[in-house]
């Protein structure tokens, strides 16, 4: 009973920090604010989501010490309780270069990520460089001007409040990088997300061979397990077995149940991106997409109503690009054809998989073209 008490326990507490982990990301306003104010008061609430908007809104190094403890931590736990058990029946001793392989390349890519510029659009050198697609007429407007950094906003750009600077094909600001994710450095997140997925399921699969080794040496299922607690002996089981190894083998226990749950997170994260790149989206255009399809479904009345008459009206040129015919250095001269935009919206940056993957891979602005308009727009501002 004392067993089954204890595993209860352990689900209870483990449904609770999971529960709370995922409102902290994905409901702060709407879950988390409203209970801390009816528990601890207006006043903590307003200085907890004041310091959590800091650490995650505003460039700080708090996340990057956190993750650099993290991994270091658990690659540290791995070298002193693991890697003395291999090689054993299912690992051979190469398994110990391999995590150390692991281990690099995540520091590797965590130091990219973090340096990497995203596709900063600063001044007219930088708006050339970055200004390769064509504006769909939906989610982004010709002749538009930041009105916060005063530049060009060329398609697919947006102003990046956390770093104070419009980014190219900007995507979201990742606070673990301190770093925006833009043009030309989403590739890199992709390489970080994507070692980090590796490390952990590679880590995951290791320590349960090594779990599984120690039950086979010692025969654990064969064994009569003693309760001094109640004096009595008791046959093996699955659940006295996954005991004794959790109060045995804690540190790889622990180690295991962090490596299973963050490598469905980073996976499933890294999943969603592949997705994005998919329908050629990014983070930021997926959130404009939702909004207006709830626009479309749901218009509000009062809003039509009281609107100018222009505003009522599609807007001028009533076209779409088609996404097939769109050319890899501008699309300026793409074919287009009449459409209702409140009727059948068409994301032209879809180009298919393939060519998503090309661009994000090999970003436009760092293409020859690209980089030759910029040094024709440097030379134009120095005469």
């Amino acid at each position: 009973m004392a067993t089954v008490e204890n595993l209860r326990l352990l689900a209870v507490c483990s449904y609770a920090v999971f529960t709370i982990a995922v409102s902290l990301v994905a409901f702060p306003q709407r879950v988390v604010w409203p209970t801390m104010r009816q528990l601890c008061g207006r006043q903590t609430q307003k200085r907890t989501a004041e310091f959590s908007r800091w650490l995650c809104e505003e460039p700080n190094v708090v996340l990057q010490i956190f993750y650099l403890m993290f991994v270091c931590g658990g690659y540290g736990t791995v070298v002193v309780f693991a890697y003395p058990r291999v090689p054993c029946t299912s690992l051979g001793p190469q398994h110990r270069g391999l995590g150390m392989l692991c281990f690099a390349s995540c520091l590797t890519s965590f130091v990219a990520a973090s340096t990497r510029e995203p596709g900063y659009i600063v001044d007219n050198e930088t708006v050339a460089k970055h200004e390769n697609y064509a504006y769909d007429c939906m989610l982004f407007w010709p002749n538009k001007v930041c009105p916060t950094a005063n530049v060009c906003k060329i398609a697919r750009s947006k102003y990046c409040a956390t770093t104070k600077c419009n980014i190219a094909r900007f995507d979201h600001f990742c606070p673990w990088v301190n770093n925006a994710i833009g043009e030309e450095n989403y590739r890199v997140f992709l390489l970080f997300l994507s070692c980090h997925a590796v490390l952990l399921c590679y880590g995951a699969i290791c320590i349960s061979l090594i779990l599984y080794d120690l039950i086979l040496i010692e025969d654990l299922f064969n064994v009569k397990f003693y309760d001094p607690r109640t004096g009595t002996t008791m046959t093996s089981s699955k659940l006295l077995v996954l005991q004794y190894l959790i109060t045995a083998e804690r540190a790889l226990c622990g180690l295991l149940a962090i490596c299973v749950i963050m490598a469905a997170v980073v996976t499933a994260f890294l999943a969603y991106h592949i997705w994005l790149v998919k329908l050629g989206q990014t983070t930021n255009e997926r959130h404009k997409w939702s909004v207006l399809a709830k626009a479309r479904e749901r218009p509000n009345p009062e809003i039509l109503a009281n609107a100018p008459t222009a505003a009522k009206e599609p807007p001028v040129p009533r076209y779409y690009l088609d996404r097939n015919s769109a050319s890899v250095d501008g699309a300026n001269n793409s074919k287009a054809f009449n459409v209702d935009w409140m009727i059948s919206p068409v994301n032209v940056y879809n180009r298919g998989f393939l060519l998503n993957i090309h661009e994000v891979l090999f970003p436009r602005s760092l293409r020859s073209t690209a980089l030759t308009r910029a040094e024709r727009a440097e030379s134009r501002k120095q005469a």
